[in-house]
């Protein structure tokens, strides 16, 4: 998941104004960027003698492989997380979660299926799997979802199913795709264009830390002449890993 961002532009705007915005980020994308938090297991979990967060991943590859499939997930996370990062090792924690019914784990392989389909053991797993986890109401497997279809990774590009996928992630908390849907609605890209509503996705996806929807919704912001405003989502943007906007804070 490394790599630059697009350089084509899309228009965020109120009826009277406009700012320039960039479109959809890709799953190439620094993780600061593009990634919600993964999930992990519960306080209730860890009480219960789980391992404690992805800062232990020797602890957490012990305790999944002798069957505590919550600590498989995180086992993943540290992997993918990590520096440096692991995600052959991810894949393999992440699917040994997901094969014993952990949604998080599911939800977390799909993203990182999509990002480095050469993990992937056949040419539909990444499909099936982020199938089964945004049917499953988890957040990551629906943004996956709306990724490969957006950019047809393993499948056709679909820009309405995206849209759908990435719509649903936000409502299931996920303030990356509450942006990427943000942008699509803003350019009239898989549905007809509705600023209004984009301008809507962008305030609920900053509200959940996603770092491009506060950079979006403050460039939306300033162009509705509210400077001050625009002001305080540039930095919120900024500190939260979208480093455009550190630019105009």
């Amino acid at each position: 998941m490394r790599g630059g961002r697009e350089a084509s532009v899309l228009l965020l705007a109120s009826t009277t104004a406009c700012a320039p915005g960039p479109p959809p980020p890709t799953p190439s994308q620094p993780a600061a960027t593009r990634a919600p938090a993964p999930s992990a297991a519960s306080a209730e979990e860890r009480d219960e003698g789980l391992c404690a967060s992805t800062t232990d991943r020797n602890a957490c590859e012990a305790r999944c492989g002798r069957g505590e499939l919550d600590s498989c997930n995180i086992a993943g996370m540290a992997n993918d997380y990590g520096k440096p990062p692991d995600e052959p090792a991810a894949a393999k924690w992440f699917r040994r979660g997901c094969d014993g019914g952990r949604v998080a784990a599911c939800g977390n392989l799909a993203f990182l299926l999509v990002r480095k389909p050469e993990l992937s053991l056949d040419a539909g797993e990444a499909k099936r799997i982020y199938e089964r986890a945004c049917d499953a109401n988890d957040a990551s497997g629906c943004l996956a979802k709306g990724y490969a279809l957006h950019d047809g990774r393993g499948v056709e590009v679909n820009l309405p199913a995206a849209l759908a996928a990435w719509e649903r992630a936000c409502e299931l908390g996920d303030g990356i795709a509450c942006g990427n849907a943000g942008t699509m609605h803003d350019a009239g890209k898989g549905t007809k264009r509705d600023r209004e509503r984009a301008f809507a996705l962008f305030g609920r996806g900053c509200d959940v830390e996603g770092p491009d929807a506060c950079w979006w919704r403050a460039r939306a912001v300033r162009a509705r002449g509210d400077a001050r405003s625009a002001a305080e989502l540039f930095q919120k943007a900024c500190r939260l890993g979208a480093k455009p906007a550190c630019a105009e804070k």
